[in-house]
C-alpha cells in the first residue's frame, strides 16, 4: 500500500504540471480561436458566442486530460521485469510522446525538471489563488440575493403584463419577476430558476415605453439563452484557471458576444434598432458596474458606445470572398492537422507497445554449454 506521503507528491506533482502546460494549451486555443473569429462574418454573433464558449470548454476538457494523464503516467511502475529481462520506462518521456503537441511538451518538460524543487510553493500559490477568486464568488451571489429582497418593490401591473408579453414573444416558459430597485444603476437580470429582472429607480419614467419595452427584451433574451447559468459556470472556470492569461481573454469574448446576441434579439423584438440605441444612449446616466455575477445590461461607457455604433451601423451587403470561403479552409486544415498529428502518435507508440508486448512474452531460455 503506497505511503500518503507518495499520494501528496505524486498529486502535487501532477496539478503542478497540468498548471504549467495549461499556459501553451492556453495560448494555442486563443490564436486559433482569434483566427477562426476574423473569419467569421461581424454580423453572427452567435457563432462567434458558441464558438467562444466551446474554445473556453475546449481548453478546460484538456487541462483536465493532461491532468489526469500526467498523474497516471506517474503512477505506473517505473519497470517491466520479465524474469532477468527488465526494462526501464521514462513516464515524462511517455507523457510528452503520448499526449499534446510532442515538440512542444517536450520543452516544456525539460523545464518542469528545473521547476520541481518549487512545485510545492507553485501548487500553494494556486489554491489560495483558488480560494480568493471563489470566496469571491460567493460574496457575489450573496450581493445578488441583497439586492433580490433589499430595497426593492414591485412594479405597475401594467409593466409586468408587458414583460409577460414579451416573454411571451421569446418563448419564455418560466415566470420572470419584475422589480424596480434603489440599489442598481443598469438594469439586469439575477438568478436562473426563478430569475428576476431589476431595474432602476426612475427607468420606467425616464424612458419612452418604446425604449423601456426594448430593455425588458435585452434582459429577458439573457433569461430566454440561460446566461446567468453560463455566466456562473464561466466565473468558476475563471477561478479555476485565473493564471492563464488566455482564460481571462476568452471570456471577455465570451461576455462581448453574449451582449450582441442579446442586442440583436432586443432589435428583432422592438422592430426598429434606433430605438433601442437610443434606449442605450439615455440609459449612459446610470454607467456603474454591475457584480460579477449579474447579467447587466453594459460595464461601461466604451463597451456602451461601441454596441450602439454596431447598432447604428450594421454590417450590410454579400459576404465577400473571404467570409464565404475562408472559414471552411480552416476547418479543413484543421481537420488534416488533426488527422495527420493522430496517425504520428500511433506510429510513435506501435514500436513501444510492440517492444513492450515482446519483452513480456518471450520465454526465458537458457543457455547450454557447449559439448
Amino acid at each position: 500500500m503506497r505511503s500518503s506521503s507518495y499520494i501528496s507528491e505524486l498529486l502535487i506533482d501532477s496539478v503542478g504540471t497540468t498548471l504549467l502546460h495549461s499556459i501553451w494549451q492556453g495560448l494555442l486555443v486563443s490564436l486559433l480561436l482569434a483566427l477562426v473569429l476574423y473569419m467569421v462574418p461581424k454580423r453572427n454573433v452567435q457563432l462567434k458566442y458558441w464558438l467562444s464558449v466551446t474554445a473556453l470548454t475546449g481548453l478546460l476538457f484538456w487541462t483536465g486530460y493532461t491532468f489526469n494523464q500526467s498523474i497516471f503516467i506517474s503512477s505506473i511502475p517505473s519497470t517491466i521485469t520479465n524474469g532477468d529481462l527488465t526494462v526501464v520506462t521514462v513516464p515524462g518521456e511517455s507523457y510528452t510522446n503520448s499526449s499534446g503537441i510532442p515538440e512542444i511538451k517536450a520543452l516544456i518538460t525539460q523545464h518542469v525538471s528545473s521547476i520541481k524543487p518549487y512545485m510545492d510553493t507553485l501548487v500553494m500559490v494556486w489554491l489560495v489563488g483558488v480560494l480568493f477568486f471563489l470566496v469571491r464568488l460567493q460574496g457575489s451571489i450573496f450581493y445578488l440575493k441583497r439586492l433580490r429582497s433589499t430595497g426593492s418593490r414591485s412594479v405597475s401591473l401594467i409593466w409586468q403584463q408587458k414583460a409577460e408579453r414579451l416573454s411571451g414573444i421569446l418563448g419564455i416558459r418560466r415566470t420572470v419577476e419584475l422589480l424596480e430597485s434603489k440599489l442598481v444603476e443598469v438594469p439586469m437580470v439575477i438568478g436562473h430558476l426563478k430569475p428576476v429582472v431589476l431595474i432602476p429607480v426612475g427607468m420606467l419614467t425616464g424612458l419612452t415605453a418604446a425604449e423601456v419595452e426594448a430593455i425588458l427584451a435585452h434582459e429577458l433574451a439573457h433569461v430566454k439563452r440561460y446566461d446567468y447559468l453560463i455566466n456562473l459556470i464561466q466565473t468558476v472556470v475563471e477561478s479555476l484557471l485565473f493564471f492563464n492569461p488566455a482564460v481571462w481573454w476568452i471570456s471577455q469574448t465570451i461576455r462581448k458576444h453574449r451582449e450582441h446576441c442579446c442586442d440583436d434579439i432586443a432589435v428583432r423584438c422592438c422592430g426598429n434598432q434606433m430605438i433601442y440605441a437610443s434606449a442605450l444612449s439615455n440609459l449612459g446616466a446610470w454607467s456603474l458596474r454591475p457584480p460579477t455575477l449579474g447579467m447587466g445590461l453594459f460595464k461601461s461607457e466604451n463597451e456602451l458606445l461601441m454596441r450602439i455604433k454596431r447598432l447604428i451601423y450594421p454590417q450590410v451587403g454579400k459576404q465577400n470572398v473571404k467570409e464565404k470561403y475562408v472559414p471552411g479552409i480552416i476547418l479543413l486544415l484543421t481537420v488534416i492537422c488533426l488527422s495527420w498529428y493522430s496517425h504520428r502518435v500511433q506510429a510513435q507508440l506501435m514500436p513501444q507497445e510492440a517492444a513492450k508486448s515482446v519483452m513480456l512474452t518471450v520465454p526465458q531460455v537458457e543457455l547450454q554449454p557447449d559439448p
